[in-house]
């Protein structure tokens, strides 16, 4: 069998390409010369597509759909597969969703700022209202020494933070502090009491500027 074949203008041997082509130029006289057809390296046929395709949607876990493509639709193996992708994305997207989505979710938050509310009142507003807070307030009013540190008006800030506080009937008793402030500075008013029928006991210090103050301790009267 042939390896080689002649050019036609100038008899130079040629030597036929390892590549698919028709033609070739002489090196030369640089004509153009056609392959003869046993000599022509020809595309290898590509394989033939199967006579179907299993696409699986899902897991094993949780079963699995398999379509069937026909061997004259194997073009639309791409379509098939981008389906798959964005039904499987769409079930990522649910599942994240379904950790904070619904009445669940909603109810939670609910609760939450409920409490937060809750809290604050306690803290805020509930405790001010209380015998042990109004009459340490005055007590620290008309401390000589806090007057000298923070200068008068008093005024008393408009939470107070509780840190042990039970109350039964009309007998009460906690720990709590409020800042106090006035025209010099401002500072930590601390109260640690109880309240019953037979009278109010209080320990209140008052801090400022490294500086502590014994406002009271012991049984306290006040308006």
């Amino acid at each position: 069998m042939p390896t080689s074949f002649d050019c036609p203008s100038c008899g130079a041997a040629l030597e036929p390409p390892t590549t698919p082509a028709t033609s070739v130029q002489c090196h030369y006289c640089g004509t153009t010369v056609p392959i003869p057809e046993e000599l022509r390296v020809h595309p290898a046929a590509p394989p033939p597509p199967p006579e179907n395709i299993t696409i699986n949607f899902g897991t094993p876990q949780n079963g699995q759909v398999t379509v069937n493509v026909p061997a004259d639709e194997y073009a639309k193996l791409a379509q098939l597969e981008q389906a798959e992708a964005t039904v499987l994305a769409s079930r990522r997207v649910r599942r994240s969703a379904r950790g904070c989505s619904g009445c669940g979710c909603f109810f939670g938050l609910l609760f939450f700022v409920a409490f937060a509310g809750f809290m604050i009142f306690i803290f805020g507003f509930s405790i001010k209202n209380s015998v042990m807070y109004r009459c340490a307030v005055q007590l620290a009013e008309s401390n000589p020494q806090v007057v000298k540190l923070i200068g008068t008006p008093i005024k008393a800030d408009t939470f107070a933070w509780i840190s042990n506080y039970s109350s039964s009937g009309s007998s009460e008793s906690g720990q709590f502090t409020t800042q106090l402030s006035g025209p010099k500075g401002s500072g930590t008013l601390s109260i640690d009491g109880s309240h019953n029928r037979n009278g109010t006991d209080l320990d209140v210090t008052f801090e400022t500027s490294g500086e502590t103050v014994q406002v009271h301790s012991g049984p306290a009267q006040c308006r």
